[in-house]
């Protein structure tokens, strides 16, 4: 059976930085760098033209594993699929939901308000509802010109993210 890549694990997690398991199995938390890794190493395999993300689940997490392995930074645990899986799953929750405040803001935003003021208003309404503060920038900023990042994105806001639009004379 195949899947889309982006369907499996979505809605898993919490949007904690642990590792797999529960209780005294924990894996390692990953850092800044390896969460990074997470998200390139998805970008890498989802935009793939030879193969696409329209490939077995299984299959894809391990290419993806893969990926990782050689993007990870020097001295960085190893991770299986399954925590690979579960930690892009806590990237992409939190990562989807602050690029559609962020991408609504920038394209609403007043003259003269720069990118960082867009930023700061939208990390502090990403923080309401009970969520935590948005701690995945990096992953953001390698995840915001995939094209199938923006179509999960396009998909949860009803339409397509982009650039501010203006009139033409």
């Amino acid at each position: 059976m195949a899947v889309v890549a982006t369907a499996s694990g979505e809605g898993s997690g919490t949007g904690g930085s642990g590792g797999s398991g529960s209780g005294s199995n924990r894996g390692k938390l990953y850092t800044k760098d390896e969460s990074v890794a997470v998200a390139k190493a998805w970008d890498a395999i989802t935009s793939d033209p030879v193969v696409g993300n329209d490939q077995h689940e299984g299959s894809f997490w391990r290419r993806v594993t893969d990926a990782y392995e050689e993007l990870k930074p020097e001295g960085a645990e190893s991770r299986d699929p399954e925590q690979i899986r579960k930690k892009w799953s806590r990237i992409l929750r939190a990562t989807k939901r602050f690029a559609s405040i962020y991408e609504n803001n920038l394209r609403h935003a007043e003259s003269g308000r720069s990118a960082a003021d867009v930023k700061v208003l939208s990390e502090g309404q990403f923080h309401t509802e009970g969520w935590p503060k948005f701690q995945s920038w990096e992953e953001y900023l390698v995840l915001a010109d995939c094209p199938k990042f923006r179509s999960i994105v396009a998909l949860e806001t009803g339409g397509a993210p982009g650039p501010k639009r203006t009139r033409g004379n």
